[in-house]
């Protein structure tokens, strides 16, 4: 579950009316720093889920729940082989040549350009 709001991050960049081309690779970079600090440390839903199951420790929202150290290795494991692989998929869809080749296109941008008023295009 921590991993939906660091991926919707990403996807809401890519739908934004303005694209600021520049920020595509420092996203990217963002993204997979997060990813992998979630591979060795318990997001903000686990830990909540932690919280919760460790106070019943036989049952979560109705579902037995079984807690060994075995389990706890299995799943950790698990965690860094998913996000291993989400974060190839980043890199492999956003490769650094590709998104260098993008950023490098900003400087044809007219962003900054588009707030001046006429009198400014002018002078």
């Amino acid at each position: 579950m921590d991993i939906i709001p660091k991926i919707t991050q990403l996807s809401m960049f890519f739908q934004r009316e303005n694209i600021d081309l520049a920020m595509l690779r420092p996203s990217v970079d963002s993204i997979i720093q997060q990813l992998v600090w979630l591979k060795t440390n318990d997001g903000h839903f686990l830990a909540e889920f932690l919280v919760v199951a460790g106070e019943k420790l036989s049952e979560f929202k109705g579902v037995k729940v079984v807690d060994t150290t075995l389990l706890r290795r299995q799943f950790q494991k698990t965690r860094e082989t998913y996000l291993s692989n989400v974060m190839q998929e980043i890199e492999r869809r956003f490769s650094a040549v590709a998104t260098d080749v993008v950023s490098s296109m900003a400087v044809l941008s007219m962003r900054g350009v588009a707030v001046l008023s006429e009198d400014d295009w002018k002078s």
